[in-house]
């Protein structure tokens, strides 16, 4: 649950290295796009401690407020927003500098996963999310509290840490596999039963929903 946690400026102490958002976010149910501005005030809004296991949001959009301290460099910075949103656009001090699938429509949720975003060259950078959720269950993003962790620096660093999330998504997905595939072959065993044996219908309906679930789980890999 949200607890009200104090604003809090989250101090990057690298330039190439990547570093975690690990602080205090700034959160609201709604929407109006003049929370991108960083001049905004958002001290009435919820504060939200980062990171934590991803979940399905609030139904309709929710936006979040990261404000970011970068140590002097000329080199590029990237943030890197861990698998926390189905669909969101992301501006940094005001401008719009990316998106992750499509908001307001039901067709452009995905499964969250990290996608990484260029951060303009200054020292202090206020990162805002408009994120839209229609809270469904099936196919919902779900993450434990490291896995999903936003980062910020270098682009080799943080697509270094999307490729690192990518090979443990593929290592989890291991077992939920082996399960799908039992499940299928299971499904599609009792549903030709019947071609056999016309007095055992009732394999029909019990294959189908083996086939079912196991199509389910796959789903979930996606």
């Amino acid at each position: 649950c949200a607890v009200p946690l104090a604003a809090q400026t989250i101090e990057i102490p690298s330039s190439t290295e990547a570093a975690p958002l690990a602080g205090i976010w700034k959160e609201k149910i709604g929407d109006d796009l003049r929370w991108a501005a960083p001049d905004f005030d958002d001290s009435s809004w919820t504060g939200v401690e980062m990171p934590r296991p991803s979940r399905p949001g609030a139904p309709g959009y929710t936006w979040h407020r990261i404000h970011l301290r970068l140590p002097g460099s000329p080199q590029p910075r990237f943030v890197m927003i861990g698998p926390l949103y189905g669909a969101y656009e992301i501006f940094a001090n005001g401008e719009r500098i990316g998106a992750f699938g499509a908001t307001g429509t039901l067709a452009g949720l995905r499964i969250a996963q990290p996608a990484v975003f260029p951060l303009p060259a200054a020292s202090r950078v206020v990162v805002a999310i408009r994120s839209w959720d229609r809270v469904l269950q099936i196919g919902a993003q779900s993450s434990n509290r490291a896995r999903s962790t936003s980062w910020v620096g270098a682009r080799d660093a943080v697509e270094g840490k999307a490729a690192q999330w990518e090979l443990e998504r593929h290592r989890a997905a291991v077992p939920v596999l082996a399960v799908a595939v039992v499940l299928i072959a299971g499904g599609l065993f009792f549903l030709v039963v019947p071609v056999w044996r016309r007095d055992a219908y009732e394999y029909l309906w019990g294959g189908l929903m083996v086939a079912l679930l196991g199509l389910l789980r796959l789903g979930q890999l996606v």
